[in-house]
C-alpha cells in the first residue's frame, strides 16, 4: 500500500517516530512517503524532489502535490494537518497520537478530537492516550515508541576522550541528556542535579527547541544536535542517562523516544515519574529529591550488581523493538490489503 506522511519536521534533522514507523513499513512491502518539512537548517535530505533513500523509502519535498503521489493511506501525527484529508482523499486514514492536546497543546485540542473520530485507525503511543482516544473511536492499538537496538549495538570510540571544551575534563563521569531544550525539561532540577554533582560533566545533547539553556553551570556542556547515525556512539559512552521532565499533563501521556535509546546501551536511566518509563532496571524517581539520589546511585551500580542490571535494561529495549511494537499496525495493513 502506498503512505503518505506529511511535511511535519525534516527528514535527516528530528529522526522520530515517523521516520521509525515508516522505514519499517517500507520493509515489510509498503511503499513510503515522507514529505519533508525543509526547515532552515540544511539537510542532506533538503531536496527539491522526490528521493529514494531505501528500497520503498521515499523522501519527498513539500513543494510536491501530495495528491499527484496517489496515497492509499494518509498517516498523520500533527492535528493541524487534518485538513488535508480532504485534499487527498485517501482510501484509509491513521492518525497517531503522540502528544496530548493539554498545556501548551491546548490551541490543538479541536484538532485532536476531529482527528482522533474521523481516523479509520488510531495509534497511541501511552496508555494514557489510548484511553483518552477510546473515549472518540473504538479503533484504537496501543502502538509505543520503540528502537532500533542493533543501531545501538555498533562498537564505538569514545567521543569524549579528545573532546576540547573549556572546564571540560575527560575523565569526569558524564551524565547525558539526549533530546529537544523544550519547556516540559524540568531545567531547574538539571541544574540542581550540576550543583549536587560538582565532580561529574553533565552533557546535553540536542536542539534548544522552546527553551533556552541560560545561565547554565560551569559543569554542563550543551553540545548541540547530533545526526542519528552519530547518536550510539555518544549515548553508548554517557555514564549515566537523564530524563528530568517536569509533572504535567503533556509529560505523564507521553513516551519519551530517548528512554528506549537509552535502554539499548544498557547504561543506568535515571528518570523523572513518567508512566511510560517505569520499568525494570530503571531509576525511577517519584520526586526531585529522588532523582538526585538516583544519579549518584546509577554512578555506583558498577561496584554492585552493574552487569546484571546492564543486561535487565537491554532486554526491555530488544522486547520494545519498533518491529515488535508495530505488530499490531502490520496486522490493520494486511486486513486492509486482503479487502
Amino acid at each position: 500500500m502506498r503512505i503518505l506522511y506529511p511535511p511535519t519536521v525534516n527528514y535527516n534533522i528530528l529522526y522520530q517516530r515517523p521516520n521509525q514507523i515508516l522505514k519499517v513499513l517500507s520493509r515489510e512491502g509498503h511503499r513510503t512517503y515522507f514529505m519533508n518539512h525543509t526547515p532552515g537548517v540544511e539537510g542532506e535530505f533538503n531536496t527539491n524532489g522526490i528521493e529514494e533513500i531505501e528500497d520503498n523509502f521515499y523522501v519527498v519535498s513539500n513543494k510536491i502535490q501530495p495528491t499527484s503521489l496517489k496515497p492509499d493511506i494518509y498517516y498523520f501525527s500533527y492535528p493541524p494537518y487534518y485538513d488535508w484529508i480532504d485534499k487527498i482523499k485517501p482510501e484509509y486514514i491513521i492518525f497517531d497520537a503522540i502528544d496530548s492536546p493539554t498545556g501548551e497543546f491546548s490551541s490543538w485540542k479541536p484538532l485532536w478530537e476531529k482527528s482522533v473520530k474521523r481516523a479509520d485507525l488510531v495509534m497511541a503511543v501511552s496508555e494514557k492516550l489510548y484511553e483518552d482516544a477510546k473515549e472518540f473511536n473504538d479503533n484504537v492499538i496501543m502502538v509505543k515508541n520503540g528502537v532500533d537496538y542493533e543501531h545501538y549495538q555498533q562498537k564505538t570510540r569514545n567521543p569524549f576522550r579528545k573532546l576540547k571544551l573549556p572546564g571540560f575534563h575527560r575523565k569526569k563521569p558524564v551524565i547525558g541528556f539526549s533530546g529537544a531544550i523544550a519547556t516540559w525539561v524540568d531545567l531547574d532540577l538539571m541544574y540542581r542535579s550540576c550543583r549536587e554533582y560538582p565532580d561529574c560533566s553533565f552533557v546535553v545533547l540536542g536542539m534548544e527547541y522552546n527553551a533556552r539553556l541560560h545561565r547554565r553551570p560551569d559543569n554542563l556542556f550543551f553540545l548541540g544536535h547530533r545526526h542519528y547515525d552519530e547518536l550510539p556512539m555518544w549515548l553508548n559512552h554517557f555514564d549515566v542517562c537523564t530524563i528530568p521532565f517536569k509533572d504535567n499533563p503533556v509529560t505523564q501521556a507521553c513516551n519519551p523516544l530517548k528512554f528506549w535509546e537509552y535502554m539499548a546501551t544498557g547504561n543506568p536511566v535515571v528518570t523523572s515519574n513518567l508512566p511510560e518509563t517505569n520499568y525494570d532496571g530503571v531509576y525511577w524517581a517519584k520526586d526531585d529529591l529522588e532523582y538526585i539520589k538516583f544519579i549518584g546511585d546509577a554512578l555506583n551500580e558498577k561496584k554492585d550488581n552493574g552487569t546484571v542490571m546492564r543486561e535487565i535494561r537491554k532486554q526491555v529495549a530488544k522486547n520494545g523493538s519498533w518491529k515488535n511494537n508495530l505488530k499490531p499496525l502490520l496486522e490493520q495493513l494486511q486486513r486492509w490489503e486482503n479487502g
